[in-house]
């Protein structure tokens, strides 16, 4: 379901991922793991789409979704929830 070859990113001359490869199969569960600052919400970001890939490649459900923004992976069925509760800091309950 979910491939990652050799995924590299980085912020400008730095690099945060060396080459991730990673293969989910459908209905199984992964858990990320690892200490401050090791690439955990980077890799998230990147395969979500909202950070781009400086090289490799993400497949989901066979498809090469390296390039597409990250719209179009929702509307593959992609989600992200992140660890934050500040999505909306200023709207109430009811609102």
């Amino acid at each position: 379901m979910l491939e990652i070859e050799g995924l590299i990113q980085r912020y400008g001359q730095s690099q945060t991922l060396w080459e991730v490869n990673l293969s989910l199969p459908e209905w199984d569960c992964l858990c990320l793991m690892g200490r401050n600052g090791v690439g955990k919400t980077t890799l998230l970001n990147c395969i979500m789409g909202l950070l781009p890939a400086s090289a490799g490649s993400i497949r989901f459900a066979g498809e090469d979704i390296t390039r597409m923004n990250a719209e179009a992976r929702a509307r593959r069925g992609m989600g992200y929830v992140p660890q934050g509760r500040m999505i909306f800091p200023l709207l109430t309950v009811e609102e």
